[in-house]
């Protein structure tokens, strides 16, 4: 899609330059407006020297008119440029959320996440695996036990200095965790 946006602005380009080329070189009025209009609009009568400053007068404002869309064409492209760098940057930033707790050094690295555990949380007891909404999994990585029977509950696992510790929202309960995948 990058490309294809690319192309089309060199196309649109090149036709502009042919474009200004053409009317640059042309100082003849009625090869700039056609000879049709030109006897049409009765231009046959102005002299040679009345001729040739309309005919300037048009080549300007011809070149105006595409410099003011030359101008156009490079701030869409800049535009597009900034969106793209834009999305790739939340695209780093959603793949450090599901890369958490891998411990991969990222500019867009997160100290902690929210999420729910799924299915029917029942607590821990020594070697737990929790598998999260988001595709994570995680495991008790310290003894102890917790019983508590809760339907998707939400979860917040945080980096601290000690490694990671899952906290249980609805009750506030805490466990040590590593992550699996």
């Amino acid at each position: 899609m990058k490309n294809q946006f690319r192309f089309s602005v060199l196309c649109l380009s090149v036709s502009l330059l042919s474009t200004i080329a053409t009317a640059q070189s042309e100082t003849n009025l009625s090869a700039i407006v056609g000879e049709d209009t030109f006897n049409a609009a009765g231009l046959d009568k102005l002299s040679p020297e009345e001729q040739a400053v309309l005919a300037t007068w048009i080549t300007n404002r011809e070149t105006e008119a595409e410099a003011q869309v030359e101008e156009r064409i490079a701030q869409v492209v800049e535009e597009r440029v900034e969106e793209e760098r834009q999305r790739a940057i939340e695209e780093r930033k959603k793949k450090a959320k599901l890369d958490f707790g891998l411990d991969r050094r990222d500019e867009f690295a997160v100290d902690s996440i929210t999420t729910t555990v799924r299915g029917h949380f029942e607590g821990w007891t020594g070697k737990t695996r929790f598998y999260l909404e988001n595709g994570q999994v995680w495991q008790q990585r310290l003894g102890g036990t917790y019983y508590k029977y809760i339907k998707n509950p939400e979860v917040s696992i945080a980096k601290e200095s000690l490694g990671y510790w899952m906290t249980v929202k609805k009750t506030g309960a805490r466990v040590a965790v590593m992550r699996l995948e």
